[in-house]
């Protein structure tokens, strides 16, 4: 269990140091938590895996915009 957490702080952190990542972070934390509270679990069950997509696709814009900043070096 150790190596997920620090595999996940590292992909927070790498996440959440694009501009606009943290304000859309937070909104989907609270919209997650919101169906949490109202015993939608489905609902939060969806809300999570949107926030694992985008979360992920913004990681991979950023591995590409490196890649790509790499090569015209």
């Amino acid at each position: 269990m150790e190596g997920i957490g620090e595999a996940l702080d590292r992909t927070s952190s790498r996440s959440l140091s694009t501009p606009s990542q943290p304000a859309s972070s937070l909104r989907d934390h609270r919209e997650i938590l919101g169906a949490i509270r109202a015993h939608e679990l489905a609902d939060a069950a969806d809300a999570m895996l949107s926030h694992l997509v985008r979360t992920t696709d913004a990681l991979l814009a950023m591995r590409k915009d490196r890649r790509l900043d790499t090569s015209r070096s």
